[in-house]
């Protein structure tokens, strides 16, 4: 890796570092950029090369978290579907539970440009578009149905009410349970759906 490739790196670390902290505190329309470019101790210009807006970068760091969650349990399964689906689930609730103060406010009704909906609700449908593609969800679409619309319908059926059950998780008292999360969840997806629970 290059000098120059070193630098943008740790530059977009810090950055991340920079939004994740100032949108734990507050609501992401409220941050500046000036404000993020000064606790990641670069210039204005340095923010944007990386981003648009203090949005943009939230968005953009949160996918890539998710992004490396899906990589390390989905993208190439080892061993059984039902073991990957249960590990990356469990995964993206410990991820949720740490930027909880974040999500609760980008998932909020007054979220608004800092929507965070989209986010989850796409990472999941593309999370769900990969099994289909690896033939490990197959079951689930009757095929007497149109194949492709019916993958998509299910993906965002169920991506749409993931978004909203774990909208339901952060708005419930403290302290949360993971275990008892993932035991409702399994009990109000479709039967197809592979369990996350373990039970």
């Amino acid at each position: 890796m290059s000098v120059m490739d070193k630098r943008q790196v740790k530059t977009k670390h810090k950055l991340a570092d920079a939004i994740l902290s100032l949108a734990a505190t507050k609501s992401v329309s409220e941050i500046t950029v000036s404000e993020i470019a000064q606790l990641a101790e670069i210039n204005r210009s340095t923010f944007y090369q990386h981003a648009t807006s203090a949005a943009d970068l939230l968005q953009s760091t949160l996918r890539a978290e998710l992004d490396a969650i899906r990589n390390q349990y989905l993208v190439f399964i080892d061993g059984s579907a039902e073991k990957a689906v249960a590990n990356v689930t469990a995964a993206v609730l410990d991820h949720v539970e740490r930027n909880a103060e974040i999500y609760r406010r980008g998932l909020g009704n007054e979220s608004a440009v800092g929507s965070l909906h989209a986010v989850l609700v796409n990472h999941f449908s593309e999370s769900i578009q990969i099994l289909y593609s690896q033939q490990t969800l197959l079951e689930s679409v009757p095929t007497n149905f149109n194949q492709q619309l019916a993958e998509e319908m299910s993906a965002n059926y169920v991506a749409y009410g993931t978004v909203g059950a774990y909208v339901s998780w952060l708005n419930s008292p403290e302290p949360r349970q993971k275990a008892e999360f993932l035991k409702i969840f399994d009990a109000l997806t479709p039967a197809w759906w592979p369990r996350t629970s373990g039970q």
